[in-house]
């Protein structure tokens, strides 16, 4: 890339990174103040980011410093995605629970209605692009009737699509796998999250054979407990992560842009006085110049994004990490190793395979048959969709639905795919 191109670049991503911080660090701030129970933990994340920021308005080099930050929220985020994971379980077990104790107005339709529905929107040109990902949802809710080996028998062949793709790329489908069942849980769970992790404790202990009403709305309450607490926390690491990568663009690009003097001073102005009132604590009040200038900086932010292409064939390190940085996937490896390329042959991929499904069944030994039902659904909803035709798939649907006995499974199972799909 051409020195003055590349300048044009980097003052357009160095523009854009600053405002989005300044936005970012504001919208953290705000955080602090809204939740109480989780108040001291953002100002100890806010304190070391705070730390950082300071390094860059005096002008001193943080990038190990931020990489490292970057690496331990990424680190605490798959703590909790893990625990996201776990919860999405039984909350599958618990939504086709529901209506044996909660009385509600009967399904939107009636299975056969539904599969019509599924199989007119399938064709619809409009879904035509993603019939798959259609599919891939639908059968993470259809009820799951399967005997371990014919589970694994409908995975084994499902999987057998991968045979040519790149070895690290199917390892990529088998780690999504793992993550879909829990079986994919980092090292640290319950250090990390001891509230986290003792409700998912007391869920995976309670007997989901016969519950009677009570067991059903303890259950519930623990698992919405554990929910509001997880989504909260998980939203405070994404805007951090967002706050980081926005630093960490800054640091990266500073030495070669031109910008606007007056316009560098007022984002200058505005992260030192959001990192004061970050440090006044959550009772401190607005000041209303920041908010005057907030408002003056989200156009900012617009203008320069229109003026930031990465090309293609970049092969300059510090681009193509600014270009992952400002991706929009806050989580993505800044690392540059490449995965093994040699191609999939069938024989590895049902070796890889039997491994996985060796390590899955040895897993669900012991588990309630609810519980072993929804790791079911939740790998298949993983996997390839599996119809040559869409009336194959309309009946693989019904059939679904009609040969399910448990009346509160099968209208939970109908309603949710119903409001996946329909519902506006």
């Amino acid at each position: 890339m051409e020195s003055r191109e590349r300048k044009r670049l980097l003052s357009a991503v160095y523009t854009y990174g600053f405002a989005r911080l300044v936005l970012n660090y504001y919208s953290f701030c705000e955080m602090m103040g809204e939740d109480a129970e989780l108040a001291d933990r953002i100002r100890t994340m806010g304190d070391a980011f705070g730390a950082l920021a300071d390094g860059f308005l005096e002008g001193s080099p943080k990038t190990e410093e931020i990489d490292l930050l970057r690496r331990e929220n990424a680190s605490e985020m798959e703590i909790l995605t893990a625990y996201a994971d776990c919860l999405s379980i039984f909350e599958y077990v618990l939504n086709r629970m529901e209506r044996r104790f909660v009385k509600k107005d009967p399904p939107p339709c009636e299975p056969e209605t539904l599969a019509e529905m599924v199989a007119d929107l399938l064709t619809d040109s409009e879904a035509g692009a993603v019939p798959g990902e259609i599919l891939r949802d639908i059968a993470g809710q259809l009820p799951v009737r399967y005997t371990k080996r014919k589970f694994c028998e409908m995975v084994s062949e499902r999987l057998k699509i991968y045979t040519g793709i790149e070895k690290e790329s199917f390892r990529n489908v088998l780690y999504m796998l793992r993550t879909a069942a829990t079986l994919q849980r980092p090292e640290g769970m319950k250090e990390a999250q001891p509230e986290l992790y003792e409700s998912l404790r007391r869920l995976e202990e309670a007997d989901y054979q016969n519950p009677d009403e009570a067991a059903f709305r303890r259950l519930t309450d623990e698992l919405d407990k554990a929910a509001s607490l997880l989504y909260r926390k998980m939203d405070i690491r994404q805007i951090y992560q967002n706050m980081i990568d926005d630093l960490y663009v800054l640091f990266l690009s500073r030495g070669e842009v031109i910008v606007d003097a007056q316009r560098d001073q007022t984002l200058r102005g505005l992260l030192a006085g959001i990192r004061s009132l970050f440090s006044k604590g959550s009772g401190a009040g607005i000041d209303a110049e920041i908010t005057l200038g907030l408002s003056e900086i989200e156009g900012v932010q617009e203008a320069a994004l229109s003026h930031i292409h990465f090309r293609e064939d970049e092969t300059d390190p510090d681009l193509r990490m600014i270009e992952k940085l400002l991706s929009g996937s806050p989580f993505v490896s800044l690392d540059e190793k490449r995965g093994e390329s040699a191609q999939a042959e069938l024989s590895w991929i049902e070796e890889e395979t039997e491994g996985f499904l060796d390590e899955l069944m040895q897993f669900l030994d012991g588990k309630p048959r609810p519980v072993i039902r929804a790791i079911m659904a939740a790998v298949f909803a993983q996997l390839p969709a599996a119809f040559n035709s869409i009336s194959e798939a309309r009946e693989y649907i019904e059939d679904s639905l009609l040969s399910c006995v448990d009346f509160a499974e099968r209208e939970a199972s109908i309603e949710l795919i119903y409001d996946q799909l329909f519902e506006t």
